[in-house]
């Protein structure tokens, strides 16, 4: 090099410097350039050299942190909360998490507000509005008093209109709809219902709820092509932290992770909540998720073709909706399942009062 260039002479030193900088600048822009951070361009050999010697991650620099990603690319939950319609006492907690959960605001880069959180309702009536929620919620009610006499098969419509339930008198339909149809001045203390679904089953929080609840988010997706990555419940007991809870890895991805089940992560010997203890004997699990329960789709539509193993009440307990999927899942195929602990669930108690 140092004949070629002859690099003791100042022109030479010039030369060899503008070649270095020419050759950095090209190399700089190969290996960082956006298209080794596609999924096609993984197997460029230059790409693969640059991320064995760690210079990039195989991910964007505006995929590496969650707060990074485009509102629109993030995942989405449809979280499902079991509540009883007529219960005085769950109609509060109802609209207590109702408004923990609407009023909560992010922003984005540009600090223009935008809703993380919304209802189902909400969501489907206008997508677009409300495509930056992350966290799409509905309060779910059974709506047929006669749901026990209901083959538990998904050959019927999984949720009702408010006006085909049997869960209200007709003398409290007509005042709500006389209620509805006056100003929210004139009636402040009236809470906004909007965001309750009606499911074809007994009002009861039970299996049937659950695995109803399951038919009708895989219904909402492939009728109406909503983009849910998981789906979860839980009731009126728990509630969330939304920044603490978006924080959990699931949610740093624009997709589904597969094989998710993931919520409350308690050992066998934690097992007692719902005042349910003697259920918790038929746990033939080391451990299970207790109290909300979140899956990936592909475990939503492993739940539903099980469902007819789910009514053996001896192995499945029917009031016990979070022992009954650990115990499905113990015959997974899998068996490595993403079981995952996440942070930001809060019982209702401390948060509500």
């Amino acid at each position: 090099l140092n004949n070629y260039y002859h690099l003791k002479s100042p022109l030479g030193r010039l030369r060899f410097l503008l070649v270095a900088v020419t050759l950095f600048t090209v190399l700089s822009i190969v290996l960082f350039h956006p298209r080794c951070y596609r999924r096609r361009a993984q197997g460029m050999l230059l790409c693969r050299i640059s991320r064995e010697m760690g210079l990039t991650s195989g991910l964007p620099p505006s995929r590496r942190k969650k707060e990074s990603l485009p509102p629109q690319e993030r995942s989405r939950l449809l979280l499902g909360i079991m509540t009883l319609g007529n219960d005085p006492e769950e109609k509060r907690r109802r609209a207590s998490i109702r408004n923990t959960l609407q009023r909560h605001m992010a922003f984005d880069s540009y600090h223009n507000p935008m809703k993380q959180v919304c209802s189902l309702q909400d969501y489907t009536s206008n997508p677009l509005e409300y495509r930056f929620c992350q966290v799409v919620y509905t309060f779910l009610v059974g709506g047929n008093s006669e749901g026990t006499n209901l083959d538990f098969n998904k050959t019927y419509t999984p949720s009702l209109r408010y006006e085909q339930t049997t869960l209200f008198s007709q003398r409290q339909l007509s005042q709500k709809q006389q209620q509805n149809q006056q100003s929210q001045e004139q009636f402040p203390t009236i809470f906004d219902e909007s965001d309750v679904t009606f499911l074809n089953v007994e009002d009861v929080n039970n299996v049937r709820k659950v695995f109803t609840w399951y038919d009708y988010s895989t219904k909402i997706r492939m009728e109406r092509g909503r983009k849910f990555d998981y789906v979860a419940f839980t009731d009126t007991s728990h509630t969330i932290d939304v920044d603490s809870f978006l924080r959990n890895n699931i949610f740093r991805y624009p997709y589904s992770v597969t094989l998710t089940y993931a919520g409350i992560h308690l050992e066998k010997s934690q097992c007692g909540g719902y005042n349910h203890t003697h259920t918790c004997h038929r746990l033939i699990n080391d451990n299970y998720m207790s109290d909300f329960v979140l899956l990936s789709k592909d475990m939503v539509e492993y739940c539903l073709s099980h469902n007819h193993l789910i009514q053996l009440d001896g192995l499945y307990p029917q009031d016990r909706p979070d022992i009954a999927l650990a115990n499905l899942f113990r015959f997974h195929p899998s068996q490595s399942l993403n079981s995952t602990h996440l942070v930001g669930i809060l019982e209702s108690s401390a948060v509500l009062g």
